[in-house]
């Protein structure tokens, strides 16, 4: 789903952006499409490849007004943390970062001037550790 649906879908917008000649993609990442983490494989695979996408419409799409851009959200705290078998502390739930700050940067995205382009952007709650894995998340 994070790679085959993304790819799905920003074929179908990305054709109709090129006849428009304008437009943009902003995919949704991950920190996993930059660093592994351990126990979930698939989940970082898939974001890996999402990111070789991105990079790979950006080229595709350049000339023709269409910027491709992704987000790559650190810990967010969603209903995702609920499903782990040994529950996330509250005191590290605490200092991930909720939706709607991710939500805003994705705005701030969209509404960029058309001749701007911002290609990727990480984004890390301030308080989390430097080293991402340096907590325990199974």
């Amino acid at each position: 789903m994070n790679l085959r649906g993304a790819f799905l879908c920003c074929r179908a917008a990305a054709s109709r952006m090129r006849e428009r000649r304008r437009g943009t993609i902003i995919n949704i990442g991950s920190i996993s499409g930059y660093e592994s983490a351990p126990l979930v494989s698939p989940y970082g695979v898939s974001k890996f490849g999402l990111a070789g996408l991105t990079q790979a419409l950006r080229a595709e799409n350049h000339k023709y007004g269409v910027r491709v851009c992704s987000v790559s959200p650190g810990p967010t705290d969603t209903t995702i943390w609920d499903k782990k078998e040994t529950p996330i502390p509250a005191e590290v739930r605490a200092v991930m970062m909720r939706s709607e700050e991710v939500a805003d940067v994705i705005v701030f995205l969209a509404s960029l001037p058309p001749n701007v382009r911002i290609d990727d952007i990480v984004v890390l709650p301030n308080q989390f550790p430097l080293k991402l894995w340096d907590y325990r998340m199974e």
